[in-house]
């Protein structure tokens, strides 16, 4: 705060310096994180600072580290309290972040439609980097073992136009039997 008054830093400067701050609380693992990135994330909007896309991702991922039952609506509540403020909307990284969030809960079900979700936004994330591709694998590892071979192929195929030929291989062995499986049934 006492930077952007003092101009030091512009808006943009400001929000970078803030995603980083959020960032350091999800990397700490802390039982505390999603609370540290409530307060955080009231600061920030309290400023007048628009969150990014990167914020909101993060915000996913802070709420879902040590998640108590009940988290997703925690969650919910808020990711639409920063929409509402900002007027902002979210971005394909960030419904990545959400898929993962049901995901850890079990519903399988909504973990893939939010996958789908990211997947047919106009500027999607590409699978290829690090923590993304370790989400889809999760992903891919919970549909082959739940025997849903026709969802597991289509997120192979978007795997690939993505330029990704294959998943890291402890993923790849549970969905090839799980794939395997599925078709046989």
């Amino acid at each position: 705060r006492e930077l952007l008054e003092a101009e030091d830093i512009d808006a943009t400067e400001a929000a970078e310096l803030f995603d980083g701050i959020l960032f350091g609380i999800v990397q700490a693992h802390h039982p505390l994180s999603s609370s540290r990135a409530d307060v955080l994330i009231k600061e920030m909007l309290d400023i007048g600072l628009q969150p990014t896309d990167e914020t909101m991702r993060l915000i996913v991922e802070a709420k879902t580290l040590f998640a108590a039952p009940g988290f997703l609506i925690d969650l919910g509540q808020s990711v639409l309290e920063v929409i509402r403020r900002c007027d902002t909307v979210l971005k394909s990284s960030s419904l990545l972040a959400i898929s993962g969030a049901h995901l850890r809960t079990g519903d399988l079900d909504a973990a893939y439609r939010w996958f789908l979700a990211s997947q047919l936004m106009t500027d999607r994330q590409t699978l290829n980097d690090g923590p993304t591709l370790e989400l889809v694998s999760q992903l891919a590892r919970a549909l082959a073992i739940g025997g849903r071979a026709c969802q597991l192929k289509r997120l192979l195929e978007r795997l690939k136009e993505d330029g990704r030929s294959k998943l890291p291989l402890n993923a790849a062995a549970v969905s090839l039997s799980g794939y395997t499986c599925g078709r046989s049934m």
